[in-house]
């Protein structure tokens, strides 16, 4: 995100939002950027549903080389083992520095399988807002446990990865 804030300052000095993959666009690429320096590593996780993002997160070169370089042979989607659960249970079994945004990212865009929009609608985006200020999204953070208990209420299942 770095560099792509960098690159997203027009000539007229005036920002646009950073393109991440053919879909979508980061809205907020600025304050995601604040936190460039507090953490090492960050990723949004979902603890208690055992996957994370992997459209947007801040990796140490070192730490991805060791820990998620190879982390394709992992997936197996016939086996529900997407990237996104394979990338969780790397992380959670690895001893990386973990952090997260503390602002979360508000994509612009639509998910081609389901044609859904990426970010949800203005009161989930400042729910989870809200969570990332509170840490709710850093793998091993004592707010993490939230996500779990509400997923437990909700009835929702989290991913296993075997």
């Amino acid at each position: 995100v770095n560099r792509g804030e960098r690159s997203c300052v027009h000539p007229t000095r005036k920002m646009i939002d950073p393109k991440i993959t053919g879909r979508i666009f980061l809205k907020n690429s600025q304050q995601i950027c604040r936190t460039r320096d507090k953490y090492r590593n960050e990723f949004i996780t979902y603890t208690g549903m055992g996957w994370c993002l992997t459209n947007i997160f801040k990796a140490n070169r070192e730490d991805y080389l060791r820990v998620l370089d190879s982390v394709y042979k992992d997936c197996d989607e016939s086996k529900v083992r997407d990237i996104e659960i394979s990338f969780y249970h790397r992380l959670i079994n690895s001893d990386m520095e973990l952090g997260s945004f503390e602002t979360y990212p508000y994509f612009d865009g639509v998910m081609g399988a389901t044609l859904r929009k990426y970010s949800g609608g203005g009161i989930e985006r400042a729910v989870r807002n809200v969570m990332a200020r509170c840490h709710c999204f850093t793998l091993r953070s004592p707010s993490s446990s939230l996500i779990s208990l509400y997923m437990k209420l909700k009835g929702v299942k989290g991913y296993r990865f075997e």
